[in-house]
């Protein structure tokens, strides 16, 4: 019953608004109503903030540019998931995980994603992704130093030797073969 009323007054609310557009706007100014109804209706969810769902106004704000929703996400996760169906969310994040990728923030995105309930597939992938990352980033690391082999002291002597033999175990990690076909010998 409450239900019921608190949906003809919204109803009421929204006839109300879009009557006096038609008496203020369309009236005076000899427009068309089809185009203050078009207009109306894009502008709904703007004008009646006060009346939507915590859905509908998560949804408002995932409109913005990639760079807002992202910042939005990072702070509003917990609320997005409680707010969200399942597949909104999985979209959501597969929009993100690539804006994370090409940004270079897929470790803040990382910590957002693995605080989420399920989602497994996804962490499976931004974490797989976040080890290609490293991979990559060590050998293009390792390539600079083959190219000037000028080792200043032996304590960085040490140091290089640390990470070549970090590589060297992140290389044998004993990750399921599919993964390790997967991370290893497909790099990019």
């Amino acid at each position: 019953m409450a239900l019921q009323n608190e949906e003809l007054s919204k109803t009421i609310v929204e006839n109300s608004a879009y009557k006096a557009l038609v008496y203020t706007i369309c009236i005076p100014l000899q427009l068309e109503e089809a185009g203050i109804k078009q207009l109306f209706e894009e502008m709904k969810a703007i004008l009646f903030q006060f009346n939507m769902s915590e859905a509908d106004k998560i949804r408002l704000k995932l409109g913005g540019r990639e760079e807002e929703i992202y910042a939005f996400f990072l702070d509003n996760y917990e609320n997005i998931q409680k707010h969200l169906k399942i597949d909104e969310v999985e979209k959501l994040v597969g929009q993100l995980t690539k804006f994370a990728r090409e940004k270079g923030r897929i470790l803040d995105f990382f910590y957002c994603l693995s605080k989420m309930n399920g989602l497994e597939e996804w962490k499976r992938r931004v974490s797989s992704e976040i080890l290609i990352i490293l991979e990559q980033r060590l050998e293009n690391f390792f390539r600079k130093i083959a190219l000037d082999q000028n080792i200043a002291s032996e304590q960085d002597a040490e140091k290089l030797e640390k990470i070549k033999s970090f590589i060297q175990d992140f290389r044998t990690l004993p990750f399921p073969e599919e993964a390790t076909k997967f991370l290893l010998d497909e790099v990019p």
